[in-house]
């Protein structure tokens, strides 16, 4: 609600207010309704733009994030587990691979939004 407001104040273009939006905001859906409010109230396209721009390449980016940082969290502990091992006998360890790697790795509810944005953007080529 205040967001459009304060950030006319506090930026010096419109592309400055549709990055702070995008970043700012956490749901996707409030950041375009901050944004079309902005664009409503000071007449300006191209902050709607950039904060859709913004929010949806951040969104992306955590398609990326999450299972890397899962992956390095894992093998931390994974390491940490090992030694432990090692220090209390001299079992070798099992490892890691394959299907069961990518499941532990990666939710299913990310591979659910990367699926339909493929096919979302599929079927905007498609049809034009």
């Amino acid at each position: 609600l205040c967001y459009p407001y304060l950030f006319n104040v506090l930026c010096t273009s419109s592309e400055q207010v549709g990055m702070c939006l995008g970043v700012g905001i956490h749901d996707t859906s409030q950041v375009l309704g901050s944004a079309m409010s902005y664009k409503e109230t000071f007449s300006d396209d191209v902050a709607l733009s950039y904060a859709a721009i913004t929010k949806l390449t951040r969104n992306l980016g955590l398609a990326f994030a999450i299972p890397g940082l899962t992956y390095v969290h894992a093998m931390n502990h994974h390491q940490t587990n090992e030694e432990q091992i090692k220090n209390e006998s001299s079992t070798k360890p099992a490892t890691i691979s394959g299907l069961n790697t990518f499941q532990k790795f990666v939710p299913p509810f990310l591979v659910a939004f990367v699926g339909m944005s493929c096919l979302r953007s599929t079927g905007d080529l498609v049809l034009g």
